[in-house]
């Protein structure tokens, strides 16, 4: 049975590793406005030369080609294969919070939940492409995000389809139907956005972050990942401290005093202590796009209110659809009302679990709008991203709104620390919140349990007041 734990292990791991290099394609193109598609094969940016599969096997061919391209011999970024490490890192984080540490209850068993688990590493994925375009680029593509969620709402159909304790890990029918009113309104802003608008464009906050890629114009400042100087020794050797750390915590190096601290705690530790070094790292290198956005938030902070009220007519459809299912509910004392196997076991499963994460979604959403109106009016300037809102509607698909009521809170506790150490080399005043966001998600697994457990008392009470006990 360990044997085979191992093995999982490692098979998730380079799953990741493999999914990372195909990040890589997506984190190079859609700022460029490229089609992720075609060209089928990646390529060298500065010959323009075709990457066989041999040269194209994660961490081990940047390695062996020593950092350069075969054709034209010019230098090929570190970022290369160790956003390929960090993302093993991350799936095997996600895979020992989901089966090895049974953080996240119900799940535990990845024969039976497997459709959350594919959800959830979808999101690990999701997180960390929009973390490194947004550090960037101060842009995240919300093609990125939508992929995740749209993959976060089927995986739970599909489980609820498969596991009935999913649909007890849901919401009630209560707040699916105010989610499901919410996602509709959502939909008819939209429509109506676009009959009022050429083209289409789709929502921005400062700096275009939730633009998609063909309108951003970043090449400036992408240019600087792929034009990397030559692997010198300080390079090589960030690549082999994330390599050793990396393959640390996937193969328990030390394994006997892990053992006796039940493991899986501490290697999430030293994972998470790996990512905090390495965003670190890449938030303290100055980069053209800071004095852009640091311009852009100063030309929009005269007219920063007006614009979040336009964004709150804007959602009005939602609003007042959302509003009047609850309003309705509540009036009739439906609120409370609970899953029945009345239409067939899978067909309520699917019913269940797919409407919970569609309601994760939009209350996440509300959550995150919320939190961008209400400061940007108190302050006078724009107080959180656009592109940071589509994040939270992804975990809030995968994970539910506790998670992303967690993973906001961590991820605010952790870009103050990312301030104060950037401060020391890093004159700009802005802060991409989406990094520390996707981090605190990671680090939301491992507490998401203890806390929902300790808020469950008060949660009740706010059910009862409600009359809404079917959540």
């Amino acid at each position: 049975m360990e044997l085979l734990g191992r093995f999982l292990v490692g098979f998730v791991a380079i799953l990741g590793a493999v999914v990372g290099s195909f990040l890589n394609v997506v984190i190079y193109r859609l700022p460029r406005g490229l089609s992720v598609a075609r060209p089928r094969r990646s390529f060298c940016p500065h010959c323009g030369y075709s990457i066989s599969a041999r040269d194209n096997v994660p961490v081990l061919s940047w390695l062996a080609l020593g950092g350069r391209c075969r054709n034209c011999r010019a230098p090929i970024s570190i970022v290369y294969p160790v956003i390929e490490l960090l993302a093993a890192l991350v799936f095997v984080m996600i895979w020992d919070a989901l089966f090895v540490g049974r953080v996240i209850r119900p799940i535990w068993n990845p024969v039976y939940d497997w459709p959350a688990a594919i959800g959830f590493l979808t999101l690990g994925a999701g997180l960390l492409a929009s973390s490194v375009m947004d550090v960037e680029e101060y842009l995240i593509d919300v093609r990125v995000t939508y992929f995740v969620a749209l993959v976060g709402v089927i995986c739970r159909a599909v489980w609820g389809a498969t596991e009935p304790v999913a649909v007890g890990a849901g919401y009630g029918p209560g707040a699916t139907l105010v989610g499901a009113a919410m996602l509709a309104g959502f939909a008819l802003s939209v429509v109506f956005d676009r009959f009022r608008t050429e083209g289409g464009a789709s929502p921005r906050g400062a700096g275009g972050d939730a633009l998609p890629a063909d309108e951003a114009g970043g090449a400036a400042t992408a240019a600087a990942v792929v034009a990397s100087a030559p692997p010198r020794w300080p390079v090589v050797a960030l690549l082999v401290f994330v390599l050793v750390c990396v393959l640390a915590v996937m193969t328990d190096l030390g394994r006997p005093v892990w053992m006796a601290l039940q493991a899986t705690h501490e290697r999430a530790l030293a994972g998470f202590f790996v990512l905090m070094v390495v965003m670190l790292l890449a938030a303290m290198v100055p980069r053209p796009a800071d004095m852009a956005m640091e311009t852009a938030i100063d030309e929009e902070r005269p007219q920063a209110r007006r614009l979040v009220l336009g964004e709150l007519a804007s959602m009005l459809p939602s609003i007042v659809l959302g509003g009047a299912v609850f309003g309705w509910m509540y009036w009739h004392g439906r609120l409370g009302m609970t899953w029945v196997s009345g239409m067939g076991p899978r067909w309520t499963g699917v019913v269940a679990a797919g409407g919970s994460a569609i309601a994760g979604m939009m209350f996440s959403a509300a959550f995150g709008w919320f939190v961008r109106i209400f400061f940007t009016l108190a302050f006078g300037k724009e107080a959180f991203g656009v592109g940071d809102i589509h994040i939270m509607a992804a975990i809030g698909a995968v994970g539910g709104l506790g998670l992303t009521v967690i993973a906001f809170f961590l991820g605010a506790v952790l870009a103050l620390v990312g301030v104060v150490v950037t401060s020391l080399k890093k004159r700009s005043r802005t802060l991409q919140f989406g990094p520390w966001l996707s981090l605190g998600t990671i680090a939301g697994l491992w507490v998401y349990d203890p806390i929902m457990s300790y808020m469950a008392g008060f949660w009740s009470n706010v059910q009862l007041m409600l009359g809404w006990t079917g959540i």
